[in-house]
């Protein structure tokens, strides 16, 4: 079980040129597709490993994905961030990873926001 504190804990986003994404949701891998439509964005998480962590991990994890899940707006901050955002006003901030994902076009997803 992956006893790993929160504070070392870190998600990713990958999207891909054929409309799929990937990346690692605090414990666990996952993969699925998004579609854009003109400024609306939907995400939907087809597949995750089965990754067993300590229940607080857990939670964080299923937050993450949830919040994926319910995307349908993205903007762009002004230090270059990708905020996704949900209808009910949750959104995940993400940005670019090191030097060497970001040749690989990951995302860094150090935080959930709520409103």
């Amino acid at each position: 079980m992956n006893q790993a504190g929160s504070s070392s804990t870190r998600a990713t986003l990958h999207f891909s040129t054929g409309r799929g994404i990937s990346g690692q949701s605090i414990c666990n891998g996952y993969a699925g597709d998004y579609r854009l439509h003109g400024e609306t964005l939907g995400i939907s998480i087809a597949s995750t490993t089965r990754r067993a962590c300590t229940p607080s991990l857990m939670r964080q994890e299923n937050v993450f994905l949830d919040v994926l899940r319910a995307v349908r707006h993205f903007s762009l901050g002004f230090d270059g961030a990708l905020v996704l955002r949900t209808d009910d006003g949750r959104s995940v901030v993400t940005r670019r990873g090191r030097a060497e994902e970001s040749a690989s076009r990951r995302e860094s997803l150090p935080h959930l926001l709520r409103p």
